[in-house]
């Protein structure tokens, strides 16, 4: 239960950076994932976990979760697979980046998360570059003004 509760908990307080539009802005995604086989732990747009058929389930469903790069987040999964790929012996060798997805500009931000009991887990902000540098430009232009 405690597993459970804190995963609710992570996974609404991510859903509430979207929801206001100062901590992410436009397009902005947050997103924990295990550093070892890179299970979505929680993430700000939801679509953590999928429901696939099993015929041994009680209900006849099972939940599973995502891979980072293979969420249905195209942002996720662009940054999931970007951060899989530079995984050296279970750390990530750059975890701070940019990138593009869809005609735009990205940063990544992340930070590992691991405990002496085994917890190993990528705590990951992107960004994009119209949001980042949204106040930075607008001072430059009124300077230039």
């Amino acid at each position: 239960i405690g597993k459970d509760l804190l995963l609710d908990f992570l996974n609404t307080f991510l859903l509430q950076l979207v929801s206001t539009d100062a901590m992410l802005g436009d397009g902005g995604r947050a997103f924990v994932f295990e550093s070892r086989g890179g299970l979505l732990v929680g993430a700000s747009h939801g679509g953590v976990y999928f429901e696939q058929p099993c015929s041994k389930c009680d209900l006849g469903m099972s939940v599973v979760r995502y891979r980072a790069d293979q969420s249905p987040e195209a942002v996720v999964a662009a940054a999931g697979q970007s951060l899989l790929d530079c995984v050296v012996d279970g750390h990530f060798t750059a975890p701070n980046f940019s990138f593009r997805q869809g005609g735009s500009s990205y940063f990544h931000f992340g930070q590992a998360l691991d405990d002496d009991l085994g917890l190993s887990w990528q705590i990951s902000v992107v960004m994009s570059e119209t949001t980042l540098f949204k106040d930075i430009n607008g001072a430059v232009l009124r300077m230039v003004a």
